[in-house]
């Protein structure tokens, strides 16, 4: 069976493994929760509120339209992201009563149903979103005019709206496969030995090797672009003004080639 962590439980520690080891892996475990929810909610509430409240205003103040659409690409999906890894670090309290009440899940059926089903949530949200970027990125670069210009303003909240319903209908099965369990005086969230194997391949397949082929894919498109746009002699005569189309899109490829400098950037310029 799978722990409410998506890994193999074992169950608490027996009374003959209990040394002081034990409480210092406890221990550990505890601290570092604790900084991943004191830490993770503040910042990902930052770039919410940064991208959500205050782009409106910024948006406005900036050059052309064209410029100001792709922005607001970037800043949906960048905003989609932060809420999925809310979603996941939201559950950090649950994870510390766990720990804290020795290995003991102490919150009832409910909660372990609910915990379940935002791991799945999260998972699977942040996963597609990151695919989302990668695609957006091939877009910019090899059909500036139609995203920048031609798309529809309400196709990249459209996007991420069936995306996260995707990931709800692949999160639902947690709700029915989470089981409470007693196992040596001690109560353990798992997910039940009947959907156990079939939520694991669902979860590898949908949820990673897709995903990553789907990435992977992008970039590779991306850098293929990127290389077919560099004139082939350093020594070229033409003027700036004449240059190719592709060539004026090589700084754009290499702009959103890399997501994290974009996502930084976004949150403190926007």
């Amino acid at each position: 069976m799978a722990d409410i962590n998506g890994t193999r439980s074992l169950g608490p520690p027996t009374n003959s493994s209990s040394t002081w080891q034990d409480e210092a892996v406890r221990g550990i475990q505890i601290t570092a929760t604790l900084l991943i929810f004191l830490v993770g909610v503040p910042l990902n509430m930052l770039v919410v509120w940064a991208l959500g409240m205050r782009h409106n205003r910024h948006l406005v103040r900036r050059g052309s339209s064209e410029e100001t659409r792709a922005a607001s690409s970037f800043r949906i999906y960048v905003l989609n992201l932060a809420l999925a890894d809310l979603v996941l670090v939201l559950r950090s309290p649950l994870m510390l009563g766990y720990v804290a009440y020795n290995y003991s899940w102490p919150f009832g059926r409910v909660f372990c149903h609910l915990i379940m089903f935002l791991r799945g949530l999260g998972l699977y949200a942040s996963a597609f979103l990151l695919c989302a970027v990668a695609l957006e990125r091939c877009l910019c670069l090899l059909r500036p005019v139609w995203a920048r210009l031609r798309r529809p303003s309400w196709a990249v909240p459209l996007a991420c709206g069936l995306l996260w319903l995707l990931a709800v209908v692949l999160s639902a099965p947690y709700l029915h496969s989470a089981v409470l369990v007693e196992k040596n005086g001690t109560y353990q969230c798992l997910e039940s030995n009947k959907f156990d194997m079939a939520l694991f391949l669902t979860e590898t397949i949908a949820g990673f090797i897709l995903p990553l082929l789907v990435f992977l894919g992008s970039n590779l498109a991306v850098m293929l672009s990127v290389r077919q746009a560099v004139p082939s002699t350093p020594t070229s005569t033409l003027n700036p003004s004449n240059r190719p189309q592709d060539d004026q899109d090589v700084p754009c490829a290499l702009h959103h080639h890399a997501p994290l400098p974009y996502m930084l950037g976004a949150i403190f310029c926007l």
